[in-house]
């Protein structure tokens, strides 16, 4: 993933800056990557992992679900199948076992090396016979010293967090602990089959005692309410088009001739076209929300990746930044970028702008230099908030016990350091 790579970049470039945050460097778990899907996060781990930076992924994402989870099965695979070259190549391909393509290709021509590769798989099988699951894996995971293989990994403690879970999991149940090497590998097979990619039960959700120091991944739905120093956002302008479910029958939408009440429509109450606008527009205040929440979620810092992606111009971060002219599709990735710049360009040095690269600077994160006052803009009265129907959030109902709160018709004085 391209996009991910350039993120990775940019916050191993941050990190390993000169940049501060009240005068200390920026550490690790001072930042925050949030992601529309549990799909995007594992890509975003990826790529941090590969330029060294700690991750952790925070939410509800499964253990089956994870790359450890992928490794373990071929293992198993193998240990079911010790005779089965296919099998036994993939295991031994993983970080659990540690051999690289070159290492097995030169087995090919020595059939001595390959029997001394193949050996602690059958010798996990027969402990396995005596000792059970657990003892076996134990044995086999020791006899290729994996442990300390996987801590040289700057995400090696996440992965044997995950190890250590999916055994505790796997051994979880009426007789998980007697079963044989083939029924324990077609165990995982059906229990991460049925994990599915953004729901999972509270006992296999990621667990993340071990990742204090580690950046923190996550779901914009999950960062509601949550605060972070520094905060990016690579997917807001690659969101496209929301999905036709919400607006083809059966949906529910709130019916502005009815107190806006929750109405079901199902297709023949004769205002189909009007419940489908009215959903659509629903559709996109969530949608809208949610980049509020995204674009709220740092104290001192918020990096947006933004480009002409497909269906661009159907993303609230479109509508947000051109207004009506988003629905403009001719334009080009040139011309898109010219509207942003010069949106940067007018705010006074609240936002920066600046060209995605694998390699960048940073300055100092601190406060410093004059402070510029903000003030809302007024809706008027060409835009009246509805009253029956409104979203609020946590925030605003705790508004009051804020620093910074103002009486009605007394505006808050808000001090933003330039360049932030």
């Amino acid at each position: 993933d391209t996009l991910m790579a350039l993120v990775a970049s940019d916050i191993a470039t941050l990190l390993s800056s000169s940049a501060t945050i009240d005068g200390n460097p920026v550490r690790p778990n001072q930042v925050a990557v949030l992601v529309a899907t549990n799909r995007e996060a594992r890509a975003a781990q990826e790529a941090l992992h590969t330029r060294g930076v700690p991750s952790v992924i925070v939410g509800t994402s499964s253990v089956f679900q994870s790359p450890m989870a992928d490794e373990l099965q071929a293992v198993l695979n193998a240990v079911a199948n010790p005779r089965d070259r296919r099998l036994l190549k993939a295991a031994m391909i993983t970080g659990l076992v540690g051999h690289n393509a070159s290492a097995i290709l030169s087995m090919r021509e020595d059939e001595s090396c390959w029997e001394r590769a193949v050996a602690p798989f059958v010798t996990c099988g027969a402990r396995w016979e005596v000792r059970g699951f657990v003892a076996a894996l134990d044995g086999l995971l020791q006899e290729l010293n994996t442990q300390a293989r996987l801590l040289q990994r700057s995400d090696g403690e996440r992965q044997l967090t995950n190890l250590r879970h999916l055994f505790e999991l796997l051994t979880t149940g009426a007789g998980g602990g007697r079963l044989g090497p083939a029924a324990m590998a077609q165990r995982l097979a059906t229990l991460r089959a049925g994990s599915t990619e953004d729901e999972c039960s509270e006992s296999n959700e990621l667990r993340v005692e071990a990742d204090a120091a580690a950046l923190q991944i996550m779901t914009v739905h999950k960062s509601k309410g949550l605060e972070f120093d520094v905060v990016y956002c690579p997917t807001l302008s690659r969101e496209g088009a929301p999905k036709t479910s919400a607006t083809t029958p059966p949906f529910v939408y709130h019916d502005a001739k009815a107190a806006l009440r929750a109405t079901l429509e199902l297709g023949d109450s004769g205002v189909l076209a009007e419940a489908q606008e009215q959903a659509a527009k629903e559709t996109f205040a969530e949608r809208a929300h949610l980049v509020y929440v995204a674009l709220t979620r740092a104290r001192h810092h918020v990096v947006v990746h933004h480009s002409r992606f497909d269906k661009y111009e159907a993303t609230c971060l479109a509508a947000l930044l051109h207004g009506d002219a988003a629905k403009a599709t001719s334009w080009s990735i040139e011309e898109t970028r010219k509207q942003v710049e010069a949106l940067a360009n007018a705010s006074q040095g609240l936002i920066g702008f600046r060209r995605a690269s694998h390699e960048g600077t940073y300055d100092a994160l601190d406060a410093r230099g004059s402070t510029l006052e903000l003030a809302a803009r007024d809706l008027g009265e060409r835009r009246q908030p509805s009253l029956p129907y409104r979203r609020t959030s946590y925030s605003k109902l705790t508004q009051s016990a804020h620093h910074g709160w103002a009486p009605a018709g007394e505006p808050a004085q808000v001090e933003v350091p330039p360049g932030l």
